[in-house]
């Protein structure tokens, strides 16, 4: 069900030269040196120095995918890309990040209280 998302992730691997670094809960975590993170099916791809919050942020993205399939890519992927770069050039405020679905749905299934 999340053949595509799985595919894609380790694509982002091999791109951004992330490492395996431990499961959490039951997702694969990898680690890399950049400045952003993705959850793409059973992957969560974030910077070595992202916290706690972050981690369990990416992981509510993964339960998203397991809930919508393919349509993860569509009704999540999308949007979370679209205003995080917009946020980055300074067109959304960042203080509403986090405030905004598909990313407040990430924060409830994570456990993550901001």
């Amino acid at each position: 069900m999340e053949l595509i998302q799985n595919a894609l992730a380790k694509i982002v691997i091999k791109f951004t030269g992330a490492v395996y670094t431990k499961t959490y809960r039951g997702k694969l975590l990898y680690t890399h040196n950049k400045n952003f993170g993705v959850s793409l099916g059973k992957y969560i791809i974030i910077s070595h120095n992202a916290g706690s919050q972050t981690l369990s942020h990416e992981y509510g993205h993964c339960l998203q995918s397991e809930k919508l399939g393919i349509l993860y890519l569509l009704v999540v992927g999308l949007p979370s890309i679209t205003m995080n770069i917009m946020t980055r050039m300074g067109i959304l405020e960042p203080e509403n990040y986090y405030k905004r679905f598909p990313e407040n749905w990430a924060d409830k299934l994570g456990g993550v209280r901001r």
